[in-house]
């Protein structure tokens, strides 16, 4: 069944409020239960300090992927903004233009994984990864969730930055034709499935860092594509 462009425009203005509420709700779960970090973690863990995927090769490759798929992804955009790239308006809401689109993206995923997540959390809170603390052989404790710590200089476990990307691929429901909305929902939650799937069990990230991460993108995605819904600079 085709989705609506009614039903989806009431789904970007809708949304953030859900986002909010989930975010909120999972960041107090994990303060108060932090011990569900070390009971899914404890899963990927074999022992003497190493994870079921930590160092596999075949999981970096995935990883690399990702990175592949953003580069293609921004320079198809930065060629759309330029007046190029038209192959795309067949994929994209009739009433969305292929600069608007490539703007949309372009904005989301910098704000998102980008400031949000790579600028300034995981710079920001010093929360050491899994492989890092005492009980998987590291030497710091384990920190809870929205704690300031000293324990990593830089690039560190909260938020997770690759699922959190993963997440942001969700982005495209909002703005190809109704037709592709489903397969881009799946395909982006399957997408992210696989990413966190990778950092949990290379001792990578907690999974409160995935969550977490994960809902502040979806959050930021409903909220910008939202707001072009509402001020009509997309419809």
């Amino acid at each position: 069944m085709i989705v609506t462009e009614r039903r989806r425009r009431f789904d970007a203005l809708s949304a953030p409020f859900f986002y909010c509420a989930a975010f909120f709700g999972v960041s107090l779960l994990f303060l108060f239960f932090p011990t569900i970090d070390l009971i899914i973690s404890d899963f990927f863990y074999l022992s003497h300090g190493a994870f079921y995927l930590e160092g596999a090769a075949w999981v970096k490759y995935i990883r690399k992927t990702q990175y592949f798929f953003y580069a293609v992804i921004i320079i198809v955009s930065l060629i759309a903004l330029c007046g190029g790239a038209l192959f795309l308006k067949p994929y994209l809401r009739r009433d969305l233009s292929v600069k608007k689109f490539a703007g949309l993206v372009l904005f989301t995923l910098t704000l998102g994984p980008g400031v949000f997540v790579n600028l300034h959390s995981k710079e920001y809170w010093g929360r050491p990864r899994p492989h890092q603390i005492m009980r998987y052989g590291g030497e710091a404790p384990y920190v809870k969730v929205w704690t300031k710590a000293e324990y990593c200089a830089s690039n560190c476990s909260f938020v997770g930055g690759e699922s959190s990307g993963a997440a942001w691929f969700s982005v495209f429901a909002y703005l190809l034709r109704g037709k592709y909305y489903r397969k881009a929902l799946l395909g982006a939650a399957a997408f992210f499935l696989i990413i966190s799937y990778f950092r949990l069990g290379a001792g990578g990230h907690f999974l409160s860092d995935i969550v977490i991460g994960a809902i502040a993108t979806l959050f930021l995605n409903a909220l910008i594509v939202g707001f072009f819904y509402k001020n009509k600079a997309v419809s």
